[in-house]
């Protein structure tokens, strides 16, 4: 490295020593210009060359280096003389990074969905004390960190002029008189919280509705897999004439085989929803449906359990 420069932002928090950064332990690191990396790929091409995911991009030997500092794009121009790189803080890892940035920089990296374990601490009792224990951890305080300041240094500077302005009560309910008698107290008339009241209650109904909305969705999907289930089965009675069963397993004819491949799929599903703890009941339950210990252990080892009972039922043919 010839030489390179660094906002102070990009840096690590002030609780870090002085000097340590990206720039710094890249320094440390000898890239090989003939090897298959970023650095040496732009080089040899002469063109212009974009990490896009440096924890994805192949032969990159600083990934961990920039995981660690969450530097997470980079791009490589050849120069006559060697390669000039840049890059952008995009997942971020550090304590300065907020406002906009932080909001783009995380949001790739947010769960969309509510899985098991989301859900659990979601119902959690302990929510609520969790989340006043990490309220300085937000990252909804993190994104909105200007708005938050500007809000509360009003709100301080208003409370100290009152201070000045009206006097104050003490903890022993005594009445100090104000510091600065000749300056105006600034209060608020009691209607304008009145009006915003009726608004704010009728935001907690539309989010209860919301919520509500969701749950009643959930239920009707469920409702619709167990209605299409017997449809299929009923079809498959109707389609399967023949009580010839040449297959394998403690089934009869083709007609017990597909409608206990379509139980299999709905408990799969179900323990899908509800995590690992379902698995030992998923177990027993594929065994009572009559399916063979090596079929039972093909469902258990398949990483999607419920694709592999359509796959299974869709192999099933007289």
């Amino acid at each position: 490295m010839a030489a390179s420069y660094e906002r102070s932002e990009s840096r690590l928090s002030s609780a870090v020593k002085d000097g340590d950064s990206y720039v710094s332990d890249a320094a440390t690191m000898a890239m090989d210009i003939a090897g298959s990396g970023p650095i040496a790929t732009a080089f040899r091409s002469a063109a212009k060359l974009d990490v896009a995911d440096t924890a994805t991009y192949p032969n990159f030997s600083r990934r961990d280096l920039c995981l660690e500092w969450g530097v997470g794009k980079l791009t490589a121009i050849p120069l006559e003389t060697g390669v000039l790189e840049f890059g952008k803080v995009t997942k971020d890892r550090r304590e300065t990074t907020k406002g906009s940035e932080y909001k783009e920089s995380s949001r790739q990296y947010r769960r969309t969905v509510f899985m098991h374990n989301e859900w659990k601490d979601h119902r959690s009792t302990d929510r609520f004390i969790n989340s006043l224990t990490t309220t300085l951890e937000s990252g909804v305080l993190r994104g909105r960190q200007d708005e938050v300041a500007a809000i509360t240094a009003f709100a301080a500077a208003l409370v100290g002029w009152n201070l000045l302005a009206g006097g104050f009560t003490g903890l022993g309910m005594v009445k100090y008189g104000p510091v600065v008698p000749y300056l105006p107290v600034i209060s608020l008339p009691m209607g304008y919280f009145s009006l915003t009241g009726s608004s704010l209650g009728l935001l907690l109904v539309f989010r209860t509705n919301a919520a509500y909305a969701r749950w009643d969705d959930a239920r009707k999907q469920w409702g619709s897999i167990i209605n299409n289930c017997r449809s299929l089965v009923r079809q498959g009675n109707t389609f399967f004439v023949d009580d010839r069963y040449p297959g394998f397993g403690a089934f009869r004819d083709y007609r017990r085989r597909v409608a206990a491949e379509t139980s299999a799929f709905t408990r799969c599903l179900r323990c899908f929803l509800r995590g690992k703890e379902d698995e030992p009941q998923l177990e027993v339950e594929l065994r009572r449906l009559g399916f063979a210990p090596d079929e039972v252990q093909g469902y258990m080892a398949s990483s999607n359990r419920q694709i592999y009972a359509l796959e299974k039922l869709g192999e099933t043919a007289p």
